[in-house]
C-alpha cells in the first residue's frame, strides 16, 4: 500500500510541476528556456504561424487576413502560437516584458524599431539575426536585423515569451 501511495504522490508532483510550467507561459514572466530543443520548437511554431500569414498586406489598424499591422501581428502570433497575451499597440508592447540586449535575444523576443515616419515598429525574433514582422511594402514577411534599414533603426528587444 505504501508503494502505491508513493507512486501516486510522485505522479501528482510531476503533474503539478508540468501544469505550473504551462501556467507560467500565460503570465508573461520571462524565464530561461530549459533547452535548445525548446528554443527550436518555439521557432518551428512561429514559422508555422508565419507561413499561414506570409504576404498578408499591411493595413494600419488592421487585425485580419485582409490587412494587419505590426503590433496586431505580434499580438496574434504570440497569442495563437503560445497562448500568451500582450497589449495591442507597439507603444504598449514596448512596456511589456523585460529588456534584453540584442546579443542575448532569443526566439520569441519582441524587437522594436524607430522608423522616422512612424511611432514605432515591432517584430518577433526568430534567431540567426532574422525576425518576422509586417512590412509596409511586403506585408507579413521575414527580414534580417543585421542589414541596412533594420540595423540602423533597431531600438530594443524585450522578452515576453516563456519557453
Amino acid at each position: 500500500m505504501n508503494k502505491l501511495l508513493l507512486f501516486f504522490i510522485l505522479c501528482l508532483s510531476i503533474l503539478i510541476v508540468s501544469l505550473s510550467g504551462c501556467m507560467a507561459g500565460k503570465s508573461g514572466v520571462a524565464v530561461k528556456p530549459a533547452s535548445l530543443h525548446q528554443e527550436r520548437m518555439a521557432k518551428e511554431k512561429l514559422l508555422s504561424h508565419y507561413q499561414g500569414w506570409r504576404g498578408v498586406r499591411h493595413q494600419y489598424g488592421g487585425n485580419s487576413r485582409s490587412g494587419i499591422d505590426c503590433s496586431a501581428y505580434t499580438q496574434r502570433a504570440l497569442g495563437e502560437t503560445f497562448n500568451i497575451r500582450i497589449p495591442r499597440t507597439s507603444k504598449q508592447q514596448r512596456l511589456t516584458g523585460k529588456v534584453v540586449p540584442l546579443k542575448n535575444a532569443r526566439v520569441g523576443d519582441l524587437l522594436f524599431f524607430t522608423p522616422r515616419l512612424f511611432s514605432g515598429h515591432v517584430g518577433i525574433y526568430l534567431g540567426d539575426n532574422t525576425f518576422i514582422h509586417v512590412s509596409s511594402s511586403n506585408g507579413v514577411s521575414r527580414s534580417r536585423i543585421d542589414q541596412g534599414y533594420w540595423r540602423k533603426h533597431f531600438h530594443s528587444a524585450r522578452r515576453v515569451l516563456t519557453h
